[in-house]
């Protein structure tokens, strides 16, 4: 489009290709001009793993919350425990490091606070959806909003969950919102086989899982709270 724009507006051809004229387009169309079709989008900058001590802490969790899908109910729950204690510790350290106690202002780019789109943009969110919202804000030190996006399938402005907050905890929310879909999405197909069952029984289902999911980390955040010295009363939310 920058292109297309500085070739029928600006009407610029004797400049190369990514000139000044193409800039000036790009700063019009508030583009970034580094971006090509093998730039990586947002999302893909953001949720990509690296070798850091940072993304170590992410595979663990990514580890503990694959053992919370086990069929062993101890196991489950040892597992989720574990891995809750992990991300509120984490968040423990990043609020308690010296002049970082927001997260904001930090030089460290893992602390700088940003925004994505979690799923896909819809015409109609399913009210599950909106059940999971709700868990990633209140557990997973995020904050969520649904916006106005296009939904390219149906050439119309349907609305579409962003999560913002530090880039280490948007990873682990938007790991959480895709594991605990996958995991509703497996328990129904399993649940519904060979029956006939209207859309509003998934919806039951989904939020019945969310439900249980939601006591029980809730239970585990009340627990760390009341530990002495670990974990005071912001944490709790």
């Amino acid at each position: 489009m920058a292109h297309q724009f500085r070739d029928e507006v600006l009407r610029v051809c004797d400049e190369p290709p990514h000139g000044p004229a193409f800039q000036r387009a790009c700063n019009l169309l508030r583009a970034n001009p580094k971006a090509s079709g093998r730039y990586p989008t947002l999302d893909e900058r953001i949720l990509q793993g690296s070798a850091d001590e940072q993304d170590q802490i992410m595979g663990k969790i990514a580890k503990l919350m694959a053992l919370a899908e086990s069929c062993n109910r101890h196991e489950a729950e040892a597992a989720m425990a574990k891995a809750h204690a992990l991300i509120l510790k984490y968040n423990t350290d990043r609020i308690a490091a010296p002049g970082d106690a927001d997260g904001a202002a930090s030089a460290d780019p893992l602390l700088a606070y940003t925004s994505i789109f979690l799923g896909k943009p819809a015409l109609r969110q399913a009210l599950e959806q909106y059940y999971l919202a709700h868990i990633l804000q209140d557990f997973y030190f995020v904050k969520g909003i649904w916006v106005s996006a296009f939904v390219l399938e149906k050439q119309k402005m349907g609305r579409a969950l962003e999560i913002s907050g530090a880039i280490k905890n948007i990873q682990i929310a938007a790991y959480i919102y895709d594991c605990l879909n996958r995991y509703i999405r497996t328990q129904w197909l399993a649940y519904s086989a060979g029956r006939r069952l209207a859309r509003r029984r998934q919806t039951d289902f989904a939020i019945g899982v969310l439900g249980g999911f939601r006591s029980k980390t809730g239970a585990l955040h009340k627990n760390h709270a009341r530990t002495p010295g670990r974990f005071g009363p912001d944490h709790a939310r």
